[in-house]
């Protein structure tokens, strides 16, 4: 009865479907919000340059970077972070 009380509060290991629930804030800096998604990276055990790129593309508010990563899209996430 007690590790079923307490079984719900357990923290769950990151799922690669997390990186798309990672979303530049309104007003947030674009470091920041590579931060917080490489945070999230780092936590999962395997990860995908290519998953990596189309997930920070999702999430990146449309502005001028978006717009350069549309017309020059990256081939390696390095090149993202540059």
């Amino acid at each position: 009865m007690f590790r079923e009380q307490f079984s719900v509060n357990k923290v769950k290991p990151p799922r690669l479907y997390d990186l798309f629930n990672v979303k530049q804030r309104e007003k947030e800096a674009l470091k920041d919000y590579l931060n917080r998604l490489c945070t999230v990276t780092v936590r999962l055990q395997a990860h995908d340059e290519e998953m990596m790129i189309a997930t920070f593309e999702q999430g990146i508010a449309v502005g001028p970077f978006s717009g350069s990563l549309i017309k020059n899209p990256a081939e390696t996430f390095s090149e993202v972070r540059e």
